[in-house]
Protein backbone atom coordinates (compact mmCIF):
# COMPACT_ATOMS: atom_id res chain seq x y z
CA UNK A 1 0.00 0.00 0.00
CA UNK A 2 2.65 2.24 1.20
CA UNK A 3 4.88 1.69 -2.24
CA UNK A 4 1.57 2.53 -4.47
CA UNK A 5 1.34 5.82 -2.43
CA UNK A 6 4.54 6.76 -2.90
CA UNK A 7 4.33 5.82 -7.03
CA UNK A 8 1.25 7.98 -6.73
CA UNK A 9 2.99 10.86 -5.27
CA UNK A 10 5.86 10.78 -7.66
CA UNK A 11 3.96 11.17 -10.67
CA UNK A 12 1.93 14.08 -9.13
CA UNK A 13 5.06 15.60 -8.77
CA UNK A 14 6.70 14.79 -11.99
CA UNK A 15 3.25 15.75 -13.89
CA UNK A 16 3.24 19.43 -11.78
CA UNK A 17 6.97 19.96 -12.82
CA UNK A 18 5.96 18.89 -16.21
CA UNK A 19 3.60 21.05 -16.14
CA UNK A 20 5.45 23.69 -14.77
CA UNK A 21 8.21 23.99 -17.81
CA UNK A 22 5.29 23.73 -20.06
CA UNK A 23 3.98 27.28 -18.40
CA UNK A 24 7.81 28.39 -18.21
CA UNK A 25 8.64 27.60 -21.96
CA UNK A 26 5.45 29.11 -23.28
CA UNK A 27 6.54 32.23 -20.43
CA UNK A 28 9.97 32.49 -22.35
CA UNK A 29 8.13 32.19 -25.64
CA UNK A 30 5.99 35.30 -25.43
CA UNK A 31 8.64 37.42 -23.57
CA UNK A 32 10.88 37.12 -26.49
CA UNK A 33 7.91 38.20 -28.94
CA UNK A 34 7.64 42.35 -29.36
CA UNK A 35 4.30 43.11 -28.53
CA UNK A 36 3.95 44.10 -32.32
CA UNK A 37 4.62 40.83 -33.34
CA UNK A 38 2.28 39.42 -30.98
CA UNK A 39 -0.96 41.74 -32.09
CA UNK A 40 0.40 40.70 -35.57
CA UNK A 41 -0.46 36.69 -34.60
CA UNK A 42 -3.17 37.15 -32.68
CA UNK A 43 -4.82 39.44 -35.74
CA UNK A 44 -3.79 36.83 -38.44
CA UNK A 45 -5.14 33.98 -36.10
CA UNK A 46 -8.00 35.16 -36.26
CA UNK A 47 -8.13 35.86 -40.29
CA UNK A 48 -7.61 32.53 -40.56
CA UNK A 49 -10.07 31.10 -37.87
CA UNK A 50 -12.27 33.99 -36.80
CA UNK A 51 -16.67 34.43 -37.41
CA UNK A 52 -15.78 38.35 -37.14
CA UNK A 53 -15.55 40.85 -40.38
CA UNK A 54 -12.12 41.83 -41.53
CA UNK A 55 -13.63 45.41 -40.29
CA UNK A 56 -13.92 43.95 -36.95
CA UNK A 57 -10.54 42.42 -36.82
CA UNK A 58 -9.08 45.50 -37.95
CA UNK A 59 -10.48 47.73 -35.48
CA UNK A 60 -8.33 44.74 -32.87
CA UNK A 61 -5.30 46.94 -33.81
CA UNK A 62 -6.74 50.28 -32.48
CA UNK A 63 -6.88 49.00 -29.02
CA UNK A 64 -4.88 50.84 -26.19
CA UNK A 65 -1.28 49.16 -26.06
CA UNK A 66 -1.93 48.17 -22.47
CA UNK A 67 -4.99 46.34 -23.40
CA UNK A 68 -2.71 44.01 -25.44
CA UNK A 69 0.48 43.97 -23.12
CA UNK A 70 -2.42 42.84 -20.46
CA UNK A 71 -3.40 40.01 -22.91
CA UNK A 72 0.41 39.11 -24.12
CA UNK A 73 1.23 38.23 -20.55
CA UNK A 74 -2.26 36.46 -19.93
CA UNK A 75 -2.48 34.42 -23.05
CA UNK A 76 -0.55 32.99 -25.71
CA UNK A 77 -1.17 34.34 -29.27
CA UNK A 78 -3.66 31.50 -29.90
CA UNK A 79 -5.33 31.11 -26.64
CA UNK A 80 -5.95 35.22 -26.98
CA UNK A 81 -7.02 34.93 -30.35
CA UNK A 82 -10.00 31.84 -29.38
CA UNK A 83 -10.97 33.67 -27.14
CA UNK A 84 -11.66 37.57 -28.75
CA UNK A 85 -13.53 35.32 -31.09
CA UNK A 86 -15.62 33.17 -28.82
CA UNK A 87 -16.24 36.95 -27.15
CA UNK A 88 -14.78 35.60 -24.23
CA UNK A 89 -12.17 38.48 -23.94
Amino acid sequence: MDNLKRESNLATTTEKKENNLDASKMETQQQQMTLEEYKKKVIDLMNKQSPLSTEEIENLTKWNNRYWEQLMSDFSPEVAAAGINSGLI
